[in-house]
């Protein structure tokens, strides 16, 4: 059974890239003692035209998704780590395509300004148990460089 929606969830290509930035951008702030992911198993046997269906680490056929070995992965490297608030990072170039606009997706859209974060982000990383040994996270994600959506779908039987 599909639902009205005319597109589906994220790819789980980007479940993964985004989950892993919000816990390694978790891991920045103080005040948060505890990131969670929502959910193990996919509901609904992992339809990707079924809200809510695909937020988990493992589809509806146990099968692990490149969420969970993105996770695996993030813990495996960060778990000795805590932020470095020495690191000084800086983003000295980061171009945009001559169209583009600084954190602008859609200049006009009925008159409307659609953001887009097409921003760098860095952060430093240290292991207090091991001098030097250090880890540094990058990423951007420009406007306008691939898909994170599934395609769109006119067939909703």
């Amino acid at each position: 059974m599909k639902t009205n929606t005319l597109y589906a969830g994220l790819t789980e290509q980007a479940q993964a890239a985004y989950l892993v930035r919000r816990f390694i951008q978790c891991l920045t702030v103080p005040e948060i003692k505890v990131a969670c992911q929502y959910i193990f198993l996919d509901d609904h046997g992992s339809d990707p035209w079924m809200n809510g269906a695909g937020f988990g680490l493992i589809r509806g056929d146990y099968s692990p998704k490149p969420l969970y070995y993105a996770v695996q992965r993030f813990t495996s490297l960060f778990s000795d780590f805590v932020p470095d608030d020495s690191a000084t990072i800086m983003v000295e170039k980061a171009p945009l395509h001559r169209s583009m606009k600084r954190r602008i997706l859609v200049d006009d859209w009925d008159k409307v300004v659609i953001q887009a974060d097409n921003s760098v982000y860095a952060y430093g990383f240290k292991n207090p148990e091991v001098s030097g040994e250090r880890l540094l996270a990058v990423w951007s994600r420009p406007a306008g460089k691939r898909s994170i959506q599934q395609p769109f779908c006119l067939d909703q039987d």
